[in-house]
C-alpha cells in the first residue's frame, strides 16, 4: 500500500466523484492510503466512501476489498 497522501470524500449514495458537479458530505485528507482505508472502513455512515490519491480513485467496492484483504493480512 502505499505512502503518499489520500483524501477519503463521503458521497450521497449513486454520486460518484467523477461527475461535474458531486455533492461530497465531507472529504478528510490523510497521510497514507492506508489511513485513509482505515477511516473509511471503521466510520458507519449513510454516505458511501471513496478514496482518492494522485495515482487513483478507489470506488466504495474497492475500498472494501482492500480492508478486507488488509485485516486478513493482519490476522496471518
Amino acid at each position: 500500500m502505499t505512502s503518499e497522501p489520500a483524501i477519503l470524500i463521503w458521497l450521497p449514495i449513486g454520486d460518484v466523484p467523477q461527475e461535474p458537479s458531486f455533492a461530497a458530505a465531507s472529504a478528510v485528507a490523510y497521510s497514507s492510503l492506508a489511513d485513509a482505508l482505515t477511516a473509511a472502513y471503521k466510520e458507519d455512515r449513510p454516505e458511501v466512501p471513496w478514496i482518492s490519491t494522485s495515482q487513483a480513485v478507489y470506488s466504495p467496492e474497492k475500498i472494501r476489498l482492500m480492508a478486507e484483504a488488509a485485516i486478513d493480512g493482519e490476522s496471518d
